[in-house]
């Protein structure tokens, strides 16, 4: 029951989906079927000296039956300064 005089704001979390999305549980789900194993590899500066605008880089490298590897990367630029 709302408190009187207190703002209430409306549900914070909601169990419903989002439209167009396909929900992955990770640990089940395989996207390539030839996947033997995975590794997570972080590329992140050196701080303090990086700032104030730095990259942060990651690599998912699958490893493949036959031995080949198929790596994904994500690269995010990150710029404190202010506009």
């Amino acid at each position: 029951m709302p408190v009187k005089g207190v703002a209430v704001s409306g549900p914070r979390f909601t169990s419903r989906k989002p439209l167009n999305t396909r929900s992955l549980v990770v640990g089940t789900t395989n996207l390539l079927k030839d996947a033997v194993s995975s590794r997570v590899i972080h590329e992140l500066p050196k701080l303090p000296g990086g700032l104030p605008k730095f990259t942060v880089k990651t690599t998912i490298e699958v490893t493949l039956e036959g031995g080949g590897k198929k790596r994904f990367e994500k690269a995010v630029t990150i710029d404190l300064r202010e506009k």
